[in-house]
């Protein structure tokens, strides 16, 4: 997918309706089901402008409460460490993955035809 420019996003819809729906701070976040109702988005759309924002340089926070712009450094040290431990924990589960089809493999060439 092209990166979309800074100026290309603010042209966008829900850019503009989503970035004016957040708050500041993690109890002021927003549901996405809020921001659905507010964009008139499902729910996968709503989510891939999140992305598409945060990929831009907008720092959006979410957590189980919704999404939210951040308040201060203690946000966002739980923010990167919670995304740390995500992200350690898929590409533990990859690096498995990866040797699980490697002993697929290698059985594959042992077995005889």
């Amino acid at each position: 997918m092209k990166r979309m420019t800074e100026a290309q996003l603010r042209m966008t819809h829900p850019y503009n309706v989503i970035l004016p729906a957040l708050r500041y701070g993690a109890k002021k976040a927003i549901h996405v089901k809020d921001l659905c109702e507010a964009t008139g988005l499902p729910d996968r759309a709503v989510r891939k402008h999140v992305e598409i924002m945060r990929e831009s340089g907008v720092c959006i926070i979410s957590d189980v409460n919704g999404y939210y712009l951040p308040a201060n450094e203690d946000e966002l040290k739980r923010f990167i460490s919670r995304t740390e431990k995500t992200a350690r924990s898929c590409f533990s589960s990859l690096r498995t993955a990866k040797r699980t089809l490697r002993q697929f493999r290698a059985e594959q060439l042992e077995l005889p035809s």
